[in-house]
């Protein structure tokens, strides 16, 4: 049978309160140092086990760090994660993954779960949506994270924030991403490009908002012409229809004219190169195409794609270590990578 704390506080002849107090740490300058060693010998010698559950009701912690993610099977929130492990890990704390689908109220469902928890504290890494619905969850996320943080716990936002009302009340790990996205275009525009299509996320997804402003931006300030924007899916099945209508583009052009192709994802430009493949269409001869992420997958794409390079691992490691309380808002910035996809053959 496993010790329990009444059998080490009475083999070390200590009250079974200050044997709780000297083993959860909070009793050590309380208690005299001869006293402090007792039970904590006495405990080895017992094999003790501290009630994980016992501890948490205590301290009000319980060494637990939340995740919030949605679509775990996206490469992109699939790394974030590994990343935010291995942080938690190094710092004696355990991550608990909570997967959402992105569906009005699920991440507000999924944070308060983490609550009771009693977790140290939470990231969230989903873009926000300004869509139908989404304005009310999206407030009412903000009120369950105001109570949280009243209570000591720390919420970090990755990318933006969610409190604009309320400044301090978070904490915001932002990407570099509009900045990135008009690097890219920018490279596109002097590599021959004179016309363009921006395939994007859905109407007000944000991060897809993000990263076509700084497309469009880029590819003003390179002086391109204006590029039309195809909205869809933010994955591969969205990257194959738009690669349809890139297609009718492409066959319409007049000759000499090399388009350019600019995704809010690598997902989505990886599609779009399938489509475009399928119907004799190549990069970089007859068009020119860059993605965002540099997700793991691409290292395996028979088309060696242009992106921009987010250090996703290191996003969560650093959403991580600022949730646990070692960072403050931080910025990372990103690496624009050209491939084979955006250069002359």
């Amino acid at each position: 049978m496993a010790a329990t704390l009444i059998d080490v506080a009475r083999q070390a002849c200590v009250s079974v309160a200050t044997a709780s107090r000297v083993l959860n740490g909070s009793g050590n300058r309380r208690s005299k140092p001869d006293i402090v060693e007792r039970v904590r010998s006495v405990a080895e010698t017992l094999d003790y086990r501290p009630n994980a559950t016992a501890q948490a009701v205590i301290r009000s912690t319980s060494r637990l760090l939340g995740l919030v993610v949605p679509d775990i099977g996206d490469p992109y929130f699939s790394s974030i994660p590994k990343g935010a492990q291995e942080a938690s890990a190094r710092n004696g704390t355990l991550l608990l993954l909570a997967g959402i689908d992105g569906s009005t109220g699920d991440e507000l469902r999924a944070f308060k779960a983490l609550v009771s928890q009693r977790v140290e504290g939470i990231i969230l890494a989903g873009s926000r949506c300004d869509g139908p619905g989404f304005h009310e969850t999206t407030l009412l996320l903000a009120e369950a994270i105001e109570m949280y943080t009243r209570s000591r716990g720390r919420v970090v936002t990755i990318g933006e924030g969610i409190l604009a009302n309320t400044p301090g009340a978070e904490f915001v790990l932002r990407i570099q991403e509009a900045e990135r996205a008009a690097e890219l275009a920018s490279a596109l525009a002097v590599r021959g490009c004179s016309r363009f299509t921006i395939v994007a996320g859905p109407d007000l997804v944000r991060q897809s908002d993000r990263r076509v402003s700084g497309f469009i931006r880029g590819l003003r300030e390179s002086g391109a012409p204006m590029a039309n924007v195809i909205r869809g899916e933010m994955n591969r099945a969205g990257g194959l229809k738009a690669g349809q209508e890139v297609l009718r583009t492409i066959r319409d052009q007049q000759y000499g004219m090399r388009h350019g192709v600019l995704s809010v994802n690598d997902r989505v430009a990886m599609g779009c190169i399938s489509a475009l493949s399928a119907a004799g269409c190549e990069s970089p001869r007859d068009y020119a195409i860059g993605g965002f992420d540099d997700i793991p997958q691409l290292q395996d794409f028979w088309q060696l794609l242009s992106t921009v390079r987010l250090p996703l691992q290191e996003i969560g490691a650093r959403a991580a270590e600022m949730a646990i309380g070692e960072d403050v808002d931080c910025v990372l910035e990103g690496e624009v990578m050209l491939r084979a996809s955006t250069t002359h053959a």
